[in-house]
């Protein structure tokens, strides 16, 4: 399973550096549903689009995204994905994101999420 980790981790971080709604949306099940602690809020979706959407849009306006660090590993029968970017948030400038990620993997797509951001942390 940590292959499987790694491999839905991959693609995950991949399109959400690339702000890529429709990538998000394909590394989850039709079904698929997200609980994302964010700041300012809790957010919960249904899903695949829907998801591709949200998470994406989180991104959107981020230039220069770098990849800092990752990581997929597993707990007993969910994966847990960790990643830790830095770029430029509009309006906010240099920041740096930590998400800490729980899911529920059905072959290599992702049917259930547990999400919790650090929010953009600027860095200067």
């Amino acid at each position: 399973m940590a292959t499987d980790a790694a491999t839905t981790a991959g693609a995950l971080i991949a399109a959400l550096i690339a702000a890529d709604r429709t990538a998000i949306a394909a590394c989850f099940t039709n079904d698929a549903r997200i609980r994302a602690l964010t700041p300012p809020a809790l957010r919960e979706r249904e899903g695949a689009d829907e998801i591709g959407e949200l998470m994406s849009s989180w991104f959107s306006d981020c230039e220069g995204l770098e990849l800092l660090n990752q990581s997929a590993d597993t707990v007993v029968d969910r994966i847990h994905i960790s990643y830790r970017m830095a770029g430029v948030k509009q309006g906010r400038g240099h920041c740096i994101i930590e998400q800490h990620l729980y899911a529920d993997v059905v072959g290599s797509h992702i049917s259930d999420l547990s999400l919790v951001c650090s929010g953009f942390r600027p860095t200067g």
